[in-house]
């Protein structure tokens, strides 16, 4: 049996991409075409704060206060820190803190100042991420949990989409998904992924023109890089 191999390097500072081949990659006919994903380098770069629950808004004495947190990646200790500094600013200082619950892995408010209320009613506030339902309010001195474990990992697992591929299913539906995996360092470091077992999946077409490439999260939503870099190799296998 014949082997023919081709290693594809691809690089893009966009989590969705396409690269052209000139000239375009013929496959012969009378072979099997597959292809894998060999590695992936990036930096974990991708926020779990954005403008889609970046709003935190709270009132004291009927006048409403927003707070907007850069995008970023954030633990709950560091939404904290962030907001007391723009409490400070506001004159606010001791007012409220935010902290976590250990032992529910739920969000706890702790209100100190009578006038405060907290509302979770506004559009694209941090009430999924802190673990709050819509339409809450808290007021009155007190701590208050959140009805729901906090949501800070925004992305549990990373699917490389290849538009040229079959024979990769997600549940029941037959879906371009070269590789998945769980990015395994912390915010703002690099990965290095590489496969402990390559998966080698049928190519869809006779000729290669180009080829695209999409990262999305177990929703389907596109990853943010924030500009950083991703290099993907792939490897091309015909057998004859």
């Amino acid at each position: 049996m014949r082997v023919e191999s081709l290693s594809i390097v691809l690089n893009s500072d966009k989590s969705d991409f396409r690269t052209s081949f000139y000239p375009p990659l013929q496959l012969d006919p009378n072979g099997k075409h597959e292809i894998a994903l060999l590695n992936l380098d990036m930096y974990h770069s991708v926020p779990n704060i954005d403008e889609s629950n970046n709003k935190f808004i709270y009132e004291c004495d009927d006048e409403k206060f927003m707070i907007e947190i850069p995008t970023g990646s954030y633990e709950i200790k560091e939404i904290d820190n962030f907001i007391q500094k723009i409490l400070i600013k506001n004159s606010h200082d001791d007012f409220f803190d935010i902290k976590a619950n250990i032992t529910t892995l739920k969000c706890i408010l702790n209100i100190k100042n009578g006038c405060i209320k907290i509302n979770f009613n506004e559009e694209n506030s941090l009430k999924s991420l802190l673990g709050f339902s819509d339409g809450t309010v808290l007021e009155g001195v007190g701590e208050y949990e959140g009805q729901n474990i906090v949501n800070i990992l925004s992305v549990n697992s990373i699917f490389v989409n290849c538009n040229i591929i079959e024979g990769s299913y997600l549940n029941d539906s037959q879906k371009p998904i070269l590789y998945s995996f769980f990015p395994n360092v912390s915010p703002g470091y690099k990965i290095v992924e590489k496969p402990q077992s390559v998966v080698y999946l049928p190519i869809t077409l006779p000729v290669l023109n180009s080829i695209h490439i999409w990262l999305t999260d177990q929703n389907h939503k596109l990853l943010n890089l924030r500009g950083e870099t991703i290099t993907l190799r792939l490897h091309l296998k015909s057998t004859f």
